[in-house]
């Protein structure tokens, strides 16, 4: 048994007050996400305010949908038959909820906090227990203020252990986690720099995150922790400091951790980096305390392996659109999984392939998740495991199919079956569906161009908040979105509810709304001979000639343009000179609406050049002005690009154009926070010893005095990784360490020198990303940003991550 609560129980937990009052009806499930919510009559929708959402803004449209049920910090006006439980505040109001559903648990809660390895140190830990006892995991890393009671709500009652993380980023939030959590078991996993900025120094954010402990009775963490005594001063239950040491052998890293009774064990394992292991011996240690067996403990280190932790979106196939979400597999991850399906993708019907959960899995999990299918509607069901082929009968889809392990779904699976299909892929580590995810994948290049959708989203919310509430924005998708794909990028920007887009061609225009883009989109570059295609897809097209207003005027039809100014780009524009005609046109009051006008600013992030600027700025008010004077309505005015609306806030008139900003580079020297959008990565194909004074590749280029180990990597100028970058200039990433280019660039391959790195074949190199900034590219390159990431080959594989 679940979440289940009466509407009179409701509002004793949150103080609230039923408008109309309704005490005995029963909810069985609290929702929260208005894109994925399915009506039914025991559900809440709680309309929670996040940074970037308000929920109350979802509700009168969820319940023209049918939704009955509402908790809101004010009453909002919803058709007759709602029902609305006001609260003080709707996320404390959840939090309330979650505390005392939480307190009907009947199993061990261990709670997880630090700075970094939190969600890694709950999923290995959950790789070792699961299989001797009955485990909930919190969803991903639902770890904050609101994910944290969703994941308490999504847990059975009847567990033996429950793993939740906890994190903060201010001072006062992890009161309210442990409230919630009540954990008898804690983690304490790290103490780094993140979320600094939220706390005075590093003693004040120990101190706000051992606050998760102060009612634990046994707390683990690492021996050599330097500040130990503040951690055994504050958490007054039992202290287990884990020991360990490891050693690199023939067969791999052997790790013995040191138990608090002095017990050691040993255990084989392909992790490398430091803090793989570290997080590692926590969970080992966890485990032991739990009972867990060394046998079953050596047999499970074999399957754990570093996670991706995200979920990723590829091209799949005939059309097809592939998200690899197999780093977790619990029917509370699915319905998220799913939401992020539905919101990216391009086709109409979906599919998901599903793995058998745990061993010991309890049946209300394949009951849970035989739910879930039935309310999303597949058009087909894989299932891979002898559970879900006893299960067959229960399954109702249009397709479904069953087989017993990865390998015969490799070998036998109707490809046909994924056409034009968006497909879930998800499962247990242990079944390896990445492996047949990669089957379906269009591209299997070992190159790969990785966008993070999410650092997209955060970005768009970064430069919003520096405009006024009523500023439109336009986003700039043009040019395949400077390499991170048209639609996957206005998707994702779409849902954040952005103005407008702005695309270079009809066929990109065309290509959105087929995706089912429905804000107004902007052609930049139009073909006013195709005015048929502008009008069946409802666009909108850039219009900068005399000539180009004629011909429309002639067709006589009913066109929506932004009328461009050259007021000092001598690019594309109407100048002073052409005014006086344009006015002339549009006094005749034909059916062409003027949308917008706007002008390009030449030199907007240039300091030096704002004199220039500044001269734009205002012809094109003097202008724009003259062409309104003529109108008997005011379009948009539009002139900023991210670099005029980051350093000057006197113009942004109604709407900006923001495009490089986006996608994580900050074209001004002001301080913006954004987050990188791309990362460019490729694998080592080969290693070599190169003796001295042998130089490497064509020309015989970069010898050296003494031996070196070369890494050649899959990856050369005809990818995007330029020419120029070879012979030392740029150093890419690889294992912790930098490593420099050696000899030139070929067409499909390069060198790097990798002599002080311990790395092998297959490894992961980052070209460009957090490590190897594309600023950096620039400058060895004598370009700009928007040239190298428009210029990455079309053939590099693009993979769309998220990890929320």
């Amino acid at each position: 048994m679940g979440f289940t609560f009466k509407a009179c129980e409701l509002s004793e937990i949150t103080s609230g007050i039923w408008h109309p009052f309704t005490p005995d009806t029963l909810f069985r499930s609290l929702e929260t996400d208005s894109r994925n919510i399915q009506v039914y009559d025991d559900s809440l929708f709680t309309a929670i305010v996040g940074v970037h959402f308000d929920g109350h803004d979802f509700c009168k449209d969820l319940a023209l949908k049918g939704q009955k049920y509402f908790m809101t910090s004010h009453k909002i006006d919803l058709p007759e038959g709602c029902f609305q439980l006001n609260v003080q505040h709707t996320n404390i109001g959840l939090q309330k909820i979650a505390a005392a559903y939480r307190s009907s648990f009947a199993g061990i809660v261990l709670g997880i906090t630090g700075s970094n390895g939190k969600t890694i140190v709950k999923e290995w830990l959950y790789e070792l227990i699961s299989s001797q006892y009955k485990v909930f995991k919190s969803p991903k890393s639902y770890n904050s203020q609101i994910g944290v009671p969703l994941s308490i709500l999504q847990a059975p009652i009847d567990a033996d252990y429950y793993l939740f993380e906890a994190g903060i980023s201010q001072k006062g939030e992890m009161l309210a986690l442990e409230n919630m959590i009540k954990p008898q078991w804690g983690i304490f996993t790290h103490l780094g720099i993140a979320h600094n900025d939220g706390f005075e120094n590093m003693i004040e954010k120990l101190l706000e995150k051992l606050q998760l402990f102060q009612g634990v009775d046994i707390c683990f963490f690492h021996d050599d922790f330097q500040e130990k005594d503040i951690l055994n001063q504050k958490i007054k239950g039992q202290k287990r400091g884990v020991k360990y040491h490891y050693v690199k052998q023939s067969d791999g890293i052997h790790i013995t951790i040191e138990s608090h009774t002095h017990k050691t064990i040993t255990i084989h394992t392909g992790f490398k980096e430091e803090q793989s292991i570290r997080n590692f011996a926590l969970c080992v240690a966890t485990a032991l305390e739990m009972g867990i067996s060394d046998h079953m403990l050596q047999m499970k280190a074999h399957h754990i392996k570093a996670l991706p932790m995200r979920m990723e979106l590829m091209d799949g196939l005939y059309n097809s659109s592939i998200i690899n979400d197999t780093w977790t597999n619990d029917p509370e991850a699915l319905i998220h999984s799913m939401s992020f399906l539905m919101a990216q993708k391009k086709q109409k019907e979906a599919g998901i392939i599903l793995s058998d959960f745990e061993p010991n899995a309890p049946p209300s999990y394949y009951s849970k998740t035989i739910a879930y299918i039935h309310r999303l509607k597949p058009h087909f069901f894989v299932g891979i495991g002898q559970e879900w082929k006893k299960l067959e009968p229960s399954i109702h889809v249009p397709e479904k199919l069953f087989f017993t392990n990865t390998t015969d779904a490799i070998r036998h699976f109707n490809h046909d079956m994924i056409r034009n299909k968006a497909i879930l892929i998800k499962g247990g580590r242990n079944y390896s569906l990445e492996k047949l995810a990669e089957t379906f994948c269009e591209k299997k290049y070992l190159t790969k161009l990785e966008i993070h959708l999410d650092h997209l989203s955060d970005n768009f919310h970064t430069l919003k908040k520096r405009l006024p509430p009523e500023v439109k924005i336009m986003a700039m998708v043009k040019a395949f979105a400077y390499g991170s794909g048209n639609y996957e990028a206005a998707k994702i920007l779409s849902y954040n509810r952005v103005d407008y887009f702005a695309v270079a061609n009809i066929d990109e225009g065309i290509a959105l709304r087929e995706a089912g883009i429905t804000q107004p989109i902007l052609i930049l570059n139009p073909d006013v001979q195709n005015i048929s295609d502008i009008i069946h897809y409802d666009l909108e097209i850039a219009i900068g000639t005399v000539k180009q207003l004629l011909q429309l005027e002639k067709q006589h039809l009913s066109i929506k343009i932004h009328l461009e100014l050259d007021t000092g780009m001598h690019r594309l524009g109407i100048n002073q000179a052409e005014l006086t005609e344009v006015k002339q046109i549009l006094k005749k009051n034909y059916p062409i609406q003027v949308k917008g006008i706007f002008t390009h600013l030449a030199a907007s992030e240039e300091p030096e050049k704002d004199h220039l600027t500044t001269k734009q700025i205002n012809k094109f008010l003097m202008w724009s002005n003259e062409l309104i004077s003529v109108l008997n309505y005011k379009p948009l005015i539009h002139i900023s690009n991210t670099a005029a609306m980051v350093r000057n806030k006197d113009i942004h008139a109604d709407m900006v154009r923001i495009g490089i900003g986006l996608y994580g580079i900050n074209p001004t020297n002001e301080s913006l926070p954004l987050k990188n959008v791309f990362t460019f990565i490729t694998h080592i194909t080969q290693i070599k010893e190169i003796a001295p004074y042998e130089g490497v590749g064509y020309g015989f280029h970069d010898p050296s005095s003494h031996w070196r180990k070369i890494a050649i990597l899959s990856v050369g100028y005809a990818d995007g990784f330029k020419r120029g970058l070879g012979r030392g200039k740029l150093s890419v990433y690889v294992k912790g360490k930098m490593a420099p280019t050696v000899g030139n660039i070929c067409m499909d391959m390069c060198m790097i020198d990798v002599t002080n790195i311990i790395c092998e074949e297959g490894d992961v190199v980052e070209l460009m990303g957090e490590n190897v900034r594309v600023e950096e590219w620039a400058k060895v390159l004598n370009t700009i940003p928007y040239e190298i990431l428009t210029s990455i080959s079309q053939r590099v594989k693009r993979i769309f991550l998220s990890e929320k």
